[in-house]
Formats: structure tokens, sequence, C-alpha cells
């Protein structure tokens, strides 16, 4: 995965906001999600979001991948998120 260009992130506190410049859309990320946020940008790998999500987190692996999928599917609906070839 990586970040649409047209979507800009803020950190706020533990939140995040992602602005998206061509709809003109405010999004709000919960922690988790600026969490993968962070994931997406630095690595871009599903799998690797979700490893570091369980590491992170006190969460289970079938947890992690069930919300990890969930918010890709919602981010690359929003187009804030796109598929790289290799995901």
């Amino acid at each position: 995965m990586s970040i649409a260009e047209t979507a800009i992130f803020s950190q706020i506190a533990d939140d995040g906001v992602v602005l998206d410049i061509n709809g003109g859309k405010y999004y709000s990320l919960s922690r988790t999600a600026s969490f993968l946020w962070a994931c997406f940008l630095k690595d871009g790998s599903v799998e690797e979001a979700i490893d570091r999500l369980v590491d992170t987190f006190d969460i289970d692996r079938a947890t992690a991948e069930n919300d990890v999928r969930e918010l890709v599917e919602d981010l690359l609906a929003k187009k804030l998120l796109v598929a790289r070839e290799a995901d």
C-alpha cells in the first residue's frame, strides 16, 4: 500500500486527521488507525502493518488481520491509499 498523493495527514495527540485535497474532506483516525497510517508511510506492506500491530498492541493476530484489512478497504474506497502491484 502507499499513501495517496492527495492525502495529507496530521497527528493530533494519539489520533490523526487526514485531508483529502481532491474531495476537500477531513477524516479522523483513531490511535490505532494513525499507527497503521505510519506503518503504511514507512513500509506500505499490509503484512508488516499486521505484525507491528500485534507486537505493539495487546491483540491476537486474527483480530489484527481483520482490523488492518477493514481499514485498508475503507482507505482504498476513499482513495486515501493506493494499492501497489505487490499488495
